[in-house]
Formats: structure tokens, sequence, C-alpha cells
């Protein structure tokens, strides 16, 4: 799911994302959504590509209860240094964007659910 502006200077990685994925079945990507938070709830992944914010969509996702799939080549997200986004996220190049269904389709549908053989966090 994503939904942004794609039309200003900046947006390339967005533009680029609606042309490689908005005709992939299951995926809705829109440039205004006024369901939005309703939407991001209901997802599994979320896209946050580059734009010109810092992180928002990724915090918002995260804070929905919806993976974000950081698309944001050589930035850093907020607090990185000390938040494992490597645990609560997906990171994938811009020149991937492309393979982002298949990289997502690999991902098991457990990934994230707490089970009795897992060790203590």
């Amino acid at each position: 799911y994503f939904s942004g502006a794609m039309h200003l200077r900046g947006h390339q990685t967005r533009r680029k994302v609606k042309q490689l994925l908005s005709h992939v079945p299951g995926y809705s990507i829109l440039e205004r959504d006024p369901d939005y938070y309703k939407n991001m709830g209901r997802s599994l992944f979320c896209l946050a590509p580059t734009g010109d914010g810092w992180g928002r969509r990724t915090t918002l996702a995260a804070m929905y209860g919806c993976i974000p799939v950081i698309v944001q080549d050589d930035v850093q997200q907020p607090f990185e240094d000390m938040l494992p986004y490597h645990r609560f996220s997906i990171r994938v190049k811009e020149t991937d964007i492309g393979d982002i269904p298949a990289i997502l389709e690999a991902i098991p549908r457990t990934c994230g659910e707490q089970n009795d053989t897992a060790p203590p966090a």
C-alpha cells in the first residue's frame, strides 16, 4: 500500500513505484486516499519511498501495524542508531523497485509472530 504525492520534483522514486507496481494485483498505489490511515492499518506492507519528508510514512506504517518497506537509498531513518529497523521493516534499493512483489512474497507470513520456541528478546 502507498498513498502520497508523486508530482513534485523530488518524487522520482515515487513515480517509479507507481509505474512499476500500480498494475500488480493486490497493490494499492494512490496519490490521494481519504481512508489513508484505515487502509494503512489493513495492509501487511506499506511502501515508504523517498519523498520530501523525514520518514513520516515509516513511522506511521509501524504505528498502524503495517510493515514499512523503505525505498530510500543512502537515507538514514530517524533514530536508526537506536532503533532496530531490521526487526520491523524491510529495505529495498531503488534499483530493485520492480522486484518488490517477489521480495515481499518470499517473506514468510509468520514473520514477526511470536512462537513458543523462539528465544526471549
